[in-house]
């Protein structure tokens, strides 16, 4: 049997991956080969796009937490966006993005291109 962290985690991504594929209209699933060291991400089905799902009790540790690994997540995974989604205790979720991710975001927007 998992650990109990272990089937959080999963339920969690589970629900982000719901969550995703609503709100854009694609399946979005999660990525097998969590906790690698070459780790791109836990979901995917968004093309260009690396989403990291983060579940902690206190959200500061989460989007403490986002804020190291998706970036690292993102480029290991090579593509030009990356984001974090971080749970919120009792339910909903926050997407959280570093700087640099975020204005990579708005050039694309802006320009067309990244």
């Amino acid at each position: 049997m998992a650990n109990p962290s272990k089937r959080k985690g999963d339920r969690y991504e589970l629900e982000a991956a719901r969550l995703c594929t609503d709100l854009f209209g694609r399946e979005v699933r999660r990525k097998l080969g969590a906790g690698r060291t070459d780790d791109t991400g836990d979901l995917e089905g968004i093309n260009g796009l690396t989403i990291q799902v983060k579940a902690y009790r206190n959200i500061s540790d989460g989007v403490q937490s986002a804020l190291k690994d998706s970036p690292r997540n993102q480029a290991n995974a090579g593509d030009p966006f990356g984001v974090a989604m971080v749970r919120i205790r009792g339910g909903g979720w926050a997407f959280v993005m570093t700087p640099e991710q975020f204005a990579d975001l708005i050039a694309m927007h802006i320009t067309g291109s990244h």
